[in-house]
C-alpha cells in the first residue's frame, strides 16, 4: 500500500500547484483515501499491540512519536525560511509565539480558520494532520468500548447535514472530525468488520454512490467539496480493499515511507520555487519540484524518522508482553504488527506486514 500512499501524497502536492482534473480537486479525493487508510491501519495497530483500555496512553505516545519528528523538522525549516527570506501567502504570512506553539501541538492546526491561527498555519496542509490527531485520540476508545457502530451512524448523519448545506459543508463535510469520522471508520471496519461490519460498509458505500450520482446528474448540492469527498469514498474504499489483500516488497515500503515527507515539504518547496521565479506551470519545473520533494522526503525519513522507529518498537513490545496470554481479536491475529507512515492530509501508512514488525 506504500506506492498508493505516495501517489496520494503527490496528488495533494499537484493540487496545490493549481492542477485539477476535469475541474475536480484531486487533492481532496486523495485526503479521503488517507483518512480511510488511517482508520484501517490504526485498528490493526490497536488490535495488534494496544488491545486493552490501559494501553490507550501507550497508543497515544506511539502516535506522538510517529507524527512529531518529521513534522517538527519541516516546521523548523519553514520557520527558518519565513524569518530569513519571508513568505507572502494568504495561507501563512505571519507568526507569533502563540501561533508557533499551537502549530507544534498539531491538533490546533485543524482549526486554522480561528482568529489566532488565521494565516498562521506554518505548514498549510497540516490542518489534516490536526484532523488525524483528533482521530487518534478517539479511535482507541471507540475500539475498546465497542462504539464504532454508533460513532459511524452519528458521523454519517452529521455529514448528511453538511452535504445538504444545513451546516457548513466545507468544515463539517471535509475538515472536522464529526462529519469525517465515518470515513475513518469505513477503513476501520475494512480491517476488523466485527458484527454487522460488512453490512455497514456496503450500506454506507451504497449511500455515498447514490449521493455522488445525484450530485452529478441532478446538480444537487454541488458545493465544495461534496463531489470530491464522495469520490474519495467511492474510489478509495474499493482500492484499499483490493490493496490490503496483496503482499508488498521493499520497494513498496520505501515509497510509502517517503510519502509523509512529500506531504510535509511540498508547500515549502512551492514557496522557494516562487521566490526563485520558477514557474510551476512548466512541466519541467513541476517535475523538478516533485523530484526535489521526494529526495528531501527520503532524507528526512532516513535521518529524522528512523531513530524514532526503535522507540515505537520497544513501546509495542512492552505492551505485547503485558498482554501475553490474552486472546487477540481477528485483526490482531492476522495483523499482529503493522508498519505505517502516517500522515497525512494525511497520511500516512506503510504496508501491513504479517508477523513482522518493520517500524511503524
Amino acid at each position: 500500500m506504500g506506492t498508493y500512499r505516495l501517489i496520494l501524497a503527490l496528488l495533494v502536492a499537484i493540487s496545490h500547484m493549481g492542477v485539477s482534473i476535469f475541474g475536480v480537486n484531486e487533492g481532496v479525493i486523495a485526503v479521503i483515501s488517507f483518512l480511510m487508510i488511517s482508520g484501517f491501519v490504526m485498528t490493526a495497530l490497536i488490535n495488534g499491540h494496544y488491545r486493552n483500555a490501559q494501553d490507550i496512553p501507550a497508543f497515544y505516545l506511539d502516535r506522538l512519536l510517529r507524527l512529531q519528528p518529521q513534522y517538527l523538522f519541516y516546521l523548523a525549516l519553514t520557520l527558518t525560511y519565513f524569518f530569513t527570506v519571508g513568505i507572502d501567502d494568504p495561507l501563512f504570512n505571519s507568526a507569533t509565539l502563540e501561533s508557533i506553539i499551537l502549530n507544534v501541538l498539531i491538533i490546533p492546526a485543524n482549526f486554522y480558520m480561528t482568529e489566532t491561527l488565521n494565516a498562521r498555519v506554518i505548514i498549510p496542509p497540516a490542518w489534516s494532520l490536526g484532523l488525524e490527531a483528533c482521530f487518534y485520540l478517539t479511535i482507541p476508545i471507540l475500539v475498546a468500548f465497542r462504539l464504532r457502530h454508533l460513532a459511524l451512524a452519528i458521523s454519517l448523519i452529521i455529514f448528511l447535514f453538511s452535504y445538504s448545506t444545513v451546516i457548513d459543508t466545507n468544515l463539517f463535510g471535509y475538515r472536522f472530525l464529526p462529519g469525517t469520522l465515518f470515513m475513518f471508520l469505513l477503513g476501520s471496519f475494512l480491517c476488523d468488520a466485527g458484527r454487522h461490519g460488512k453490512l455497514i460498509i456496503l450500506s454506507t458505500y451504497s449511500l455515498c454512490c447514490s449521493l455522488l450520482a445525484a450530485t452529478i446528474i441532478f446538480n444537487t448540492y454541488r458545493v465544495p467539496y461534496n463531489i470530491e469527498t464522495l469520490l474519495g469514498v467511492v474510489l478509495g474504499l474499493p482500492s484499499i480493499y483490493l490493496l490490503k489483500k496483496r503482499k508488498y516488497g521493499k520497494l513498496d515500503q520505501t515509497l510509502g515511507n517517503i510519502s509523509y515527507g512529500v506531504f510535509l515539504n511540498h508547500f515549502l518547496l512551492l514557496w522557494i520555487w516562487k521566490e526563485l521565479g520558477l514557474s510551476i506551470s512548466s512541466p519541467s519545473q513541476m517535475t523538478a519540484l516533485i523530484m526535489t520533494s521526494i529526495t528531501l522526503a527520503w532524507a528526512s525519513y532516513q535521518f529524522i524518522e528512523k531513530p524514532a522507529i526503535q522507540i515505537r518498537k520497544d513501546l509495542r513490545r512492552s505492551c505485547n508482553q503485558n498482554n501475553q496470554g490474552q486472546k487477540p481479536s481477528n485483526s490482531g491475529r492476522v495483523l499482529e504488527t503493522v508498519s505505517t507512515a502516517a500522515g497525512q492530509d494525511h497520511i500516512l501508512h506503510s504496508s501491513l506486514i504479517e508477523n513482522k514488525d518493520r517500524g511503524e
